[in-house]
């Protein structure tokens, strides 16, 4: 096979593989509701549109888009949410105490914080809101131990020989203390 044959066939696997693409139509109808939305004025809307496509490399989201359709789903639409931001956490305190790896604490705080945007800033204006406060809140409140997680991680990883080990760097992450000062808190 010639590299101009196997290229054209290439493309056109590529070309079938777009149109069948299982989230592309629904990706697309919600960016074009974003546009349309007349309740997001001024700089909004350019964000909205912004968040909306960084959105798209939140784990859950890219789930959606590649492999299975979990919103469609009556069971799995109301629980996969709830089980995905649990499991993060407990990762997370995984990574913390033996596999402190930089750039996964990194990845999960920025999808945390586009995540979250979204939420605030499209979800109640553009797509209809939250499903109920309450459960936003415990979700929030997982959040914010996710957070805390990462912060002890990056905190583990920036001076190891200055902090006794995890729970040094969890006890510096809640009280916000920078790794810098380790001052006497009696």
């Amino acid at each position: 096979m010639t590299f101009k044959k196997g290229w054209k066939e290439w493309w056109n696997n590529a070309k079938v593989w777009w149109n069948n693409w299982r989230g592309r139509r629904e990706w697309w109808d919600g960016l074009q509701k974003i546009k349309k939305a007349c309740n997001l004025p001024g700089i909004e809307k350019p964000v909205g549109v912004g968040l909306f496509v960084l959105k798209t490399f939140v784990p859950t989201e890219l789930i959606q888009l590649l492999f299975w359709n979990w919103k469609a789903n009556q069971k799995w639409g109301k629980w996969l949410p709830d089980c995905y931001v649990s499991l993060v956490t407990v990762f997370l305190f995984i990574l913390l105490v033996w596999f402190p790896i930089r750039w996964i604490a990194i990845y999960f705080l920025a999808s945390i914080i586009v995540y979250l945007l979204n939420v605030v800033l499209l979800d109640h204006k553009v797509f209809g809101g939250v499903r109920a406060p309450e459960r936003s809140l415990i979700l929030f409140m997982l959040n914010v131990v996710q957070v805390v997680l990462i912060f002890a991680i990056l905190y583990r990883l920036e001076r190891p020989e200055e902090l006794g080990g995890w729970r040094d760097a969890l006890v510096d992450a809640l009280l916000g203390a920078c790794p810098d000062y380790r001052g006497d808190w009696s």
